[in-house]
This record gives structure tokens, sequence and C-alpha cells, in this order.
């Protein structure tokens, strides 16, 4: 039975559904690879290609190697090469290098961590907003069916606990006080101040519009969610 999958392309934004054979051609043409995140119906959460290749018919002998992080690499200062007057003048000159390596060394690692911090947050913040656009197509389809908002209890929806991944404390799905449907994501510390305990939250009206509101800042957030 083929089922309606769907995946995170390179920038990281949802496309699908695909049929399991488009998905399939897909990696042999190189568009997709083992470590693409992908998911359907019946799915806890998105996982790797690479755990779900052999019901697609996918030969995978090993898994992807992780990305290693960037790392930065502060220029190497110039050689001066000037005539040798006295023991002292040399070392006089390597001090003054080797000051001036660690200065620049710790001004450009002073810019880069920070920016590799707020990097890896956005990342994991995609990776809960993947996981919560699925439970929107969920919610939506269910309330088409039933005229009500599901809850974490319905069939086809998980505890909210059961959801919890690195980046997720848990995901409620139930209705607001003015009778939308709704889709809360309760994060868990993702390395930024105040970021345990914040919530990205989706709500539904009944002409089954979404809109979303954030505790997060909006430079973790992907561009569509900023307020």
């Amino acid at each position: 039975m083929s089922h309606a999958w769907f995946y995170s392309d390179a920038q990281r934004q949802q496309q699908g559904p695909v049929a399991d054979s488009w998905l399939l051609n897909a990696y042999q043409r190189g568009e997709v690879r083992l470590d693409t995140l992908v998911w359907r119906e019946g799915m806890p959460q998105w996982q790797p290609l690479s755990r779900v290749a052999a019901e697609l018919g996918i030969v995978a002998s090993s898994a992807p190697p992780s990305m290693p992080p960037p790392s930065v690499h502060a220029p190497r200062p110039p050689v001066v090469v000037a005539p040798a007057k006295s023991g002292n003048g040399c070392l006089i000159i390597g001090i003054v290098l080797l000051v001036g390596f660690v200065v620049v060394g710790g001004i450009l690692a002073a810019i880069a961590i920070p920016a590799y911090n707020d990097y890896t947050t956005r990342a994991r913040v995609s990776m809960a907003v993947m996981q919560g656009e699925a439970i929107k197509m969920q919610v939506a389809t269910f309330y088409a069916s039933n005229q009500r908002c599901p809850v974490n209890a319905d069939e086809g929806f998980q505890p909210a606990a059961d959801y919890a991944s690195n980046e997720i404390a848990s995901i409620n799905v139930g209705s607001l006080d003015d009778g939308r449907c709704a889709v809360q994501i309760l994060f868990n510390d993702l390395k930024v101040r105040g970021s345990a305990g914040s919530e990205l939250l989706y709500a539904m009206d009944k002409n089954m519009d979404w809109t979303s509101t954030s505790t997060l800042p909006d430079k973790y957030l992907p561009a569509g969610l900023r307020q």
C-alpha cells in the first residue's frame, strides 16, 4: 500500500505529500539523501530516510556521517623578516606577533561563537516546527470529518508527552476558549536564555485558516512565523 510522504528539503522546508515511488526515485536521482527527514501518517515523529529505507526498497549500507560544526580559523599573521641586530630584537618581534595572533583569534571567536549558537538554535526550532506542521494537517483532517477540534486522546493523536524529543517537551492538541482548534508546542531548553518552557502556538478558525504566535524571539523562528 502506498503512503503519502512528507520530507524536508535542503532549506529545511516541508515538501509533499509524495508517493512511495516518487520518494524512491528522488533518492535514486540524489534529490533526497539518507539523512533527509521524512514523515508519513502512523510515524510518531520525523525520522531520517535511513530509518525507513527498507520500507521503500532502498538498500542503505550505512547511515551518513553527521556534519561537523563549522570551525573558525584566525588568519596567520605575516612573518616579518628583518636583519637580526640582537637576540633581544628577535624576542620582541616574536612577542609582538604572538600577541597579534591571540588578539585577532579572540576577536574572531567572539563574533563566530554567538553566530554559531544562533544557527544551531534555529535549526532545532525548525525541527520542532516541522513536527507541528504535520500535526496541523492531522487536526484539519479530523475537524473536517468530525466538526470538532481533536484532543490528544483522540484516535491518531498521541499523549502530549509522547511527542517529546531533544527540542520538544510536549505537544498539546485541543481548543482555545474562543473555540479555535490549537496545537501548542512547548520547548525544552534550547541553550538560549528563556527558551525552556517557551511555546509555539498554532490556532485554526472555523474556516480552517491558521495563525501562529510564539514566546521565542523572532530571530530563532522561520521567516514565515515571525511577527
